[in-house]
């Protein structure tokens, strides 16, 4: 009777844990959810849209996603909008998956409340790291996910020889190495060492022949993956890895060893920046947090020397303590010589590792220890970590607490934006909050200037021809940038510590290497060096763009233009250019705007600045033509030793409205002349 309550209450618990996942993977993260998580959403509704499971023109970096949480968005996506909701699906489920991979391990190996004990441990975790990294992000879980079904699936075919999980192993390997070389670390070098251990460990002739057999198909599943990931990046838009480590020179391991140990508080709960009285609920939770780590670090030293005494030490099992060890060695390597610890958050590479062996470590515990004391107290620890969890799964001090992303979603909601731009980690989070609602895309600030931010995004996000229509451009209030560029908002206003600046146009159309000539009513527009926003691919027959302005050389020359609103707005323009003369022969200059004649001027001045009526002739979308009767070069005329054959150089355009009460001004032509 004891022990069928202490099941019952035992069951309880897990599924208040299995509550607790659901709660924070569809709720309580909402609040720290943030750009890279996101990413999931943004690839998942690309590969819909453009009915591809790899989008061409998606920029991937470091990895080339397969296996993840895009498995579980996908089917779904048909059913609900890409959105918070949806992330939280492929997380929970995600996790599960963990759990399912976890329980294969142990089913038959462990009494049943052990195995709820140890199902508890998982879903509690040990920090809020630990939550927002495998639950939230989910990347990790996934990791440690097929890590763990494929030393399940090895073990079984070594004991029972059986092709189709032979097959079902070649294939995840396969897969794996197909998503990336990034975890060549924390997968292919663990389990090339941890089969070899297997091999050399093992007695039995037959079993000896089968991971042979493994360690052929997992050599093959790795270099045909990896030759896949090749082509693959080699066929889509893939970037350098942005984390390579770079082995640095002149290293202070003092503030690294310093930089480890706060990572790895951090990594298990126990922050070490912050001061906190210890008689308070903070206090207490950080003292256990601290507690625990100490209890799993002598654990694992006393589970090590066991296995190590061991006469017989032919226990496949233990290749699971290989691996974790290895990985973490290599990790640990990496993070002390390399640019890989950059700051605490880096600390998220070790969680492959520790997962892994925390695995083999509750084995021992659970099936492998003969000592029940020990058992007690292991489970005593558990029972604490997850009454102790509950402030990291509900955020029990503030419970109505709205991050300012969240906030910030609902603002541009209510807006009505659809489309804008911001710094990465205030962009894709954005969009996902708002169900695609609102459509904002990540830039960098670069020299004051912006740049399209081609980093896990869709290039032709940053294309005018993609979305036209009015878009916001969000910045932090720490965030600077100069508005040479961007000065035509028509609107600005602050909110929490974001400013907004509102456009009537797509301010892609300015990002470089997207500039069309566009115009701004009031504002001169100059022909010179000097426009950032100027692009020489924009003209034709013009030659090179100088520092005063911009020669026709050609009879026809032409280049569109646009303005945004024009209707009703504007009627007329001012033009000021120079003309090639000699002083004593006629240029006859025409210049027509939408096929229509605008001007038409015989001149021998060389400077003309004028005002022409351009009523009902003015689009948003433009063309501007420039007929000329004769073109000659400077040296022709004498001026100098140019050899170029030239027309005129167009100094400066600008349009506007001008409201005139006299009609004779209305239909008269200005002229300013200036020069001989």
């Amino acid at each position: 009777m004891k022990k069928k309550s202490l099941n019952y209450i035992l069951c309880f618990v897990l599924l208040l844990s299995v509550f607790n996942v659901a709660y924070y993977s569809f709720v309580s993260y909402k609040n720290l959810f943030h750009s890279d998580a996101a990413t999931v959403n943004l690839l998942t509704e690309e590969i819909i849209r453009t009915k591809s499971f790899f989008p061409s023109d998606w920029i991937y970096v470091n990895d080339i996603w397969i296996l993840t949480g895009i498995i579980y968005i996908i089917p779904f996506r048909l059913f609900f909008s890409n959105g918070f909701f949806l992330h939280g699906i492929m997380s929970f489920l995600s996790y599960l998956f963990l759990m399912y991979a976890i329980f294969l391990l142990f089913y038959k190996k462990v009494k049943i409340s052990d195995l709820f004990l140890i199902f508890v441990f998982f879903l509690t975790g040990f920090s809020e790291y630990y939550l927002e990294s495998l639950l939230g992000q989910a990347a990790y879980s996934w990791m440690s996910t097929m890590i763990l079904l494929i030393f399940y699936l090895s073990f079984n075919y070594i004991e029972r020889l059986n092709k189709t999980k032979l097959i079902i192993i070649f294939l995840l390997f396969f897969l794996q190495t197909a998503s990336g070389i990034r975890g060549i670390s924390n997968f292919l070098i663990p389990f090339v060492v941890s089969f070899i251990y297997m091999y050399f460990s093992e007695i039995n002739i037959n079993k000896k022949k089968n991971i042979k057999n493994l360690m052929l198909t997992f050599l093959s599943g790795s270099i045909l993956g990896l030759i896949c990931f090749f082509l693959l990046r080699k066929n889509l838009s893939f970037i350098s890895p942005s984390t390579v480590p770079i082995i640095l020179e002149n290293t202070n391991y003092l503030n690294k060893f310093m930089l480890l140990f706060d990572s790895i508080s951090y990594f298990f709960g126990f922050y070490t920046d912050i001061k906190i009285p210890i008689i308070s609920i903070t206090g207490i939770y950080i003292m256990f947090r601290f507690t625990l780590f100490i209890f799993l670090l002598i654990t694992s030293l006393f589970v090590l020397k066991k296995q190590i005494n061991k006469k017989d030490i032919n226990n496949k099992f233990f290749s699971i303590f290989v691996f974790s060890a290895i990985s973490f060695y290599i990790t640990f390597l990496l993070y002390l010589f390399t640019d890989l610890s950059i700051n605490i958050f880096t600390s998220r590479y070790f969680f492959t590792p520790v997962i892994i062996f925390l695995v083999y470590l509750f084995h021992f515990v659970f099936v492998e220890n003969k000592n029940k004391w020990f058992k007690y107290l292991v489970a005593i620890f558990i029972m604490f970590n997850f009454l102790l969890s509950f402030n990291d799964f509900y955020n029990l001090k503030n419970l109505n607490y709205k991050s300012s992303h969240n906030l910030l979603a609902e603002y541009l909601l209510q807006k009505n934006v659809k489309y804008g731009y911001s710094t990465y980690w205030n962009a894709g989070v954005l969009t996902v909050l708002s169900d695609f609602k609102t459509q904002i895309n990540a830039i960098n600030l670069v020299n004051n200037d912006i740049e399209p931010f081609y980093h896990l995004s869709f290039k032709k996000w940053y294309s005018p021809e993609f979305y036209q229509g009015d878009s916001v451009l969000i910045l932090q209030n720490s965030e600077k940038m100069s508005f040479e560029y961007y000065n035509d908002f028509y609107f600005e206003e602050n909110f929490l510590n974001y400013k907004i600046f509102y456009y009537d146009y797509n301010i892609s159309e300015n990002f470089s290497g997207n500039q069309k000539i566009k115009f701004v009513k009031n504002t001169k527009y100059y022909f010179n060096n000097k426009n950032r926003n100027l692009n020489q691919k924009e003209l034709t027959g013009f030659s090179d763009i100088e520092n005063w302005g911009v020669w026709t050389n050609n009879k026809y020359s032409f280049f569109k233009f646009k303005i945004n609103n024009a209707k009703n707005e504007i009627n007329n323009i001012r033009i000021k250019f120079n003309v090639l003369t000699d002083g004593r022969s006629f240029q006859n200059v025409i210049i027509k705007i939408n096929k229509k004649e605008i001007l038409n001027l015989k001149t021998k001045n060389s400077l003309v600045e004028t005002e022409v009526r351009v009523k009902d002739t003015i689009k948003n979308e433009n063309l501007f033509e420039i007929e000329l009767e004769n073109i000659f070069s400077p040296k022709e005329i004498g001026l100098n030793d140019d050899n170029r054959k030239l027309g005129i150089a167009i100094n400066y355009i600008e349009f506007y409205w001008l409201l005139i009460k006299n009609l004779y001004n209305i239909m008269k032509i200005q002229w300013k002349y200036k020069g001989n």
